[in-house]
């Protein structure tokens, strides 16, 4: 008897540490605002890895107008100039709590509890969307929102369902399709790599566009120049 409660003191002692992980984990899916943070680290070193520098090509947190009169907003991340002088704003405040409740119940097979977990993480979905449009209005916006869910389980289960309009809605729509229409688009880390990357492809080429425009420029002004000097020469021949 004795050695067991040694072995199960022993247990408790090495679980503790574990306990306490998973405890900081949920607390940190519960809390929607800490997880956009942890979900913008990321992001943020990616793009100083691959050359972008904070503060003059992108930023985070960044208060915006959407219309004049309103509130200013922050969006998680403001990328600068991403066509042009146009801005792109992503944002990740997407809360998990009725996700996680909706995973709970699936596994403990409460399929009426399920579902009305189901129906309430649809409405913070759309609801994010809801608000994630309104950057659209942005001055200077590229007319596209990308609303980042950082976590691939709960991007997967968006985009294998359906969700309800309202929370008294029997109607079904596609969050995907009704994102789209909004100028907003969901993507996951690997998807959200590739816009950026595409970004970055597209800057460059703009980039050689003004280049080969300015070296057409510099060629005619010297088809002028010629002309010019050889007809200075003609006159100075005559």
């Amino acid at each position: 008897d004795n050695n067991s409660d040694d072995v199960v003191a022993k247990l408790n002692s090495a679980l503790h540490p574990i306990d306490n992980k998973l405890s900081n984990l949920s607390n940190l899916f519960n809390n929607s605002v800490k997880l956009g943070k942890v979900m913008e680290r990321p992001l943020e070193n990616w793009l100083v890895d691959t050359g972008y520098i904070k503060g003059k090509h992108f930023d985070t947190q960044v208060s915006v107008e959407i219309e004049e009169g309103d509130s200013k907003k922050s969006p998680d991340f403001v990328l600068f100039n991403a066509y042009g002088n146009k801005k792109l704003v992503i944002d990740s405040k997407l809360s998990t709590t009725n996700y996680l409740k909706l995973q709970k119940e699936l596994d403990d097979e409460n399929v009426k509890e399920a579902e009305n977990y189901h129906r309430s993480f649809g409405v913070d979905i759309k609801k994010q969307i809801d608000e994630c449009k309104k950057y659209v209005k942005m001055e200077d916006s590229l007319d596209l929102v990308v609303m980042y869910i950082g976590v691939d389980s709960i991007f997967q289960y968006l985009i294998t369902n359906k969700f309800y309009k309202t929370k008294s809605s029997s109607e079904k729509i596609d969050l995907q399709e009704y994102a789209q229409e909004n100028k907003v688009l969901i993507v996951n880390p690997s998807a959200l790599y590739v816009i950026l990357e595409h970004i970055d492809i597209v800057k460059k080429n703009f980039k050689i566009i003004e280049a080969q425009k300015e070296l057409k420029k510099l060629h005619e002004s010297l088809i002028n120049s010629w002309e010019t000097w050889s007809s200075s020469i003609d006159k100075v021949e005559n």
